[in-house]
Order: C-alpha cells, then structure tokens, then sequence
C-alpha cells in the first residue's frame, strides 16, 4: 500500500507519479547539467523521515546534504526559507 506518493513536470504534457510504500520509500532525482538533487523519503521507527541532497550527475556537481529530519511540522525546529525559483514552480525550499 501506498505511504509515499511523487509527481513530476516538466515538457511532456501530462505529469508522472510515483508511490513508495513504508519498507521501500520513495526516491526522486532533479538534474542539471551541473548536478542533481535527490529527495528520498522513508519510514524510520514509526517516522516519516525526508532527506535532501545535493548529488554529481554525469561527473558534475558535489554531494551534500541539505536536510535530513522528520516530516512533522510539529518536529521542524527550523524554518525552511521558501523562495520562487522558477517561473513553473510554485514554491521550492531552501535550506538556510
């Protein structure tokens, strides 16, 4: 059964969608000519844990997470600073 659930946009004129359940999670990749950023989402001791990171992709770019914690916003300690970054995305988080 479904825990995790994915889309993507992008050219193509409709979206894809992924599902991920609680013992695989849900692993996503965005890249650039100039890296990647990966998101993976699993289920840790009874949790929803998200981390996010910077990857290379086809030799570029560096490895380096940017956030690894729970999916709570009860738990967030921190705010994530929202910021526009591209004409189609309605909000993208980045971390502070």
């Amino acid at each position: 059964m479904a825990h995790f659930y994915g889309t993507v946009t992008g050219q193509a004129r409709t979206s894809g969608t992924r599902r991920g359940s609680k013992k695989a999670g849900l692993r996503t990749v965005a890249a650039s000519w100039n890296g990647a950023v990966e998101t993976v989402l699993t289920h840790e001791n009874g949790r929803d844990v998200a981390e996010v990171r910077l990857i290379p992709w086809h030799g570029k770019g560096v490895s380096r997470v940017l956030y690894r914690g729970v999916v709570d916003p009860v738990e967030v300690k921190q705010p994530l600073n929202l910021t526009l970054t591209h004409r189609h995305s309605r909000r993208a988080a980045v971390a502070a």
